[in-house]
């Protein structure tokens, strides 16, 4: 799959929003009804979260705009998504560390600081588990209307819920090139990234095991849609950078993880990849016939060993994967990679050849391996039948964020999932920003001059008229500790800080 290789690559940004499934009491539903309750719900859960009361800012927000040069209608024009200039502080955050938390549709969502490496992204992840749950356990120790919190994507009544990934890359690549080279390989990622699920909403199967909870939702190969009709890749056209540069690879037919692995290997594998395609190195990659039967099929064989015709022949998952990881390979005998991108190839290279041999291999690893295993074992030891709620709850069991109450915690308390990241870490990561992107200088700019900030978005701040002016951040990679540190660890006003800046630049 090699060709000749560009020396223009962008530089490595990414990272990942989380649409969390919420729930409580029944008795709080009865009083408000499932949708407002719903409502009623994610708006507690953005109050019990203490941050600045920065309005933020829709101006630069275009999800309707498509990479293929034209604006789309919107999925449900009475939906109050395309209306929230209106909507209160509360409903928008963005945190000191860089993060943003905010109200989706009828879900709480946690947007990662964007972040330079696979390994950063899955600490800044986790830290969004961390605060979004001690968000749910303020507002229960003071209405005790038992908040619950779930990282999944499908509820099993038909709804999913989203994870989405961003990726920063060249706009002068051919769009064409991309979607090309990108189809295939997000098609058969699951394997290694997929959260697993019991049953199917979409056949009403209820004796299949799936290897992703997001194959069931995925109907269309391109296309802006994000909520309906939802794509293998998505068009949408939002950089939250310098549009003339950059463009956004926005990913949404991931599963929300758990396992530190899981999520490390999707970023760290999808990065690699969008970074082959930018240099020319992925002009020969394997065609799907049909890429959207192909995700479900796959989806669908925990053995691994099925395969989908392609123009290469019949492929298992596991032999398509492998056409990308020797393509990464190679790329990285010719473009030394960085550590973390070296560490990520070796990882892919370990976890492909056990899915080759017998997936059960990474039961300590790999997601919907480990639920796999978990749901089995409960099955046969209490006799649960296929179409049993108790399977369905303990699946989804396993993805509530609670570290007392999740199998997924319960599983690491006993010592039977190996980590990859320390919780010191993700502790630090809950109220400190990437040090080597633009997040270091938004998060710090709202831990010290919150109260002055009018209106925030990834690529901009608005000051208060007292104060006056803004701040643009177009470029991902400025604005870091190392450019910033010293100016706002000496000023004392917002007033100082832009002075600071101005005469940095100058110089």
């Amino acid at each position: 799959m090699a060709a000749t290789i560009s020396a223009q690559t962008s530089p490595t940004i990414m990272g990942i929003e989380t649409e969390y499934g919420i729930t409580a009491d029944p008795s709080f539903f009865e009083k408000h009804g499932e949708f407002y309750g719903q409502r009623e719900l994610c708006t507690l859960l953005l109050s019990a979260h203490p941050s600045a009361k920065a309005k933020w800012s829709y101006e630069l927000e275009r999800p309707l705009y498509d990479l293929r040069g034209f604006i789309a209608k919107p999925e449900n024009p009475d939906c109050s998504r395309y209306d929230r200039e209106e909507r209160p502080p509360i409903y928008d955050k963005m945190l000191p560390n860089g993060a943003r938390f905010y109200i989706d549709m009828d879900h709480p969502e946690y947007s990662t600081p964007e972040c330079t490496n696979a390994r950063d992204l899955v600490v800044r992840d986790k830290a969004g588990e961390m605060i979004v749950n001690t968000a749910a356990e303020r507002v229960n120790q003071e209405l005790g209307i038992g908040v619950r919190i779930y990282k999944h994507n499908s509820d099993f009544k038909g709804r999913s819920f989203g994870c989405h990934e961003g990726y920063l890359m060249r706009r002068n690549v051919p769009l064409e090139k991309i979607i090309t080279a990108m189809i295939p390989f997000l098609v058969t990622r699951q394997i290694y990234c997929g959260a697993g699920k019991f049953g199917s909403e979409l056949t009403g199967e209820n004796d299949v095991y799936q290897l992703s909870q997001r194959a069931d939702f995925i109907s269309s190969e391109i296309g802006v849609q994000t909520t309906a009709n939802r794509p293998i890749f998505n068009t949408r056209d939002e950089p939250h950078a310098d549009e003339e540069k950059f463009r956004r690879i926005h990913v949404i037919l991931g599963d929300a993880n758990m396992s530190e692995w899981s999520s490390y290997l999707k970023v760290g594998t999808t990065n690699l990849v969008i970074k082959m395609i930018e240099a020319g190195f992925l002009d020969n990659a394997p065609q799907l016939e049909s890429p959207v039967a192909a995700m479900r099929k796959i989806a669908r064989d925990p053995g691994c060993k099925e395969t989908v015709p392609a123009n290469k022949g019949n492929l298992r998952a596991v032999d398509i994967q492998m056409m990308y990881l020797e393509a990464a390979m190679r790329f990285a005998s010719q473009v030394p990679p960085s550590p973390e991108d070296q560490h990520v190839i070796s990882t892919w290279q370990e976890t492909l050849a056990a899915l080759a041999e017998d997936p059960l291999q990474l039961c300590r690893k790999i997601d919907w391996v480990i639920k796999h295993r978990l749901l089995s074992t409960l099955q046969r030891r209490h006799k649960w039948k296929h179409d049993s709620w108790s399977i369905r709850g303990a699946d989804m069991q396993y993805h509530r964020v609670d570290p007392d109450k999740g199998l997924y915690h319960y599983l690491c308390r006993e010592g039977k999932i190996d980590r990859l990241v320390a919780d010191d870490a993700i502790t630090q990561a809950v109220t400190s920003p990437p040090e080597d992107t633009r997040a270091y200088f938004r998060g710090r700019m709202i831990e010290r001059f919150g109260k002055d900030i009018v209106g925030i978005n990834w690529e901009s701040l608005r000051f208060s008229s007292q104060v006056g002016g803004g701040a643009i951040l177009f470029n991902p990679m400025s604005l870091t500790k190392k450019d910033t540190e010293r100016i706002l660890s000496t000023a004392n006003s917002v007033q100082e800080v832009i002075a600071a800046l101005a005469t940095a630049a100058s110089s």
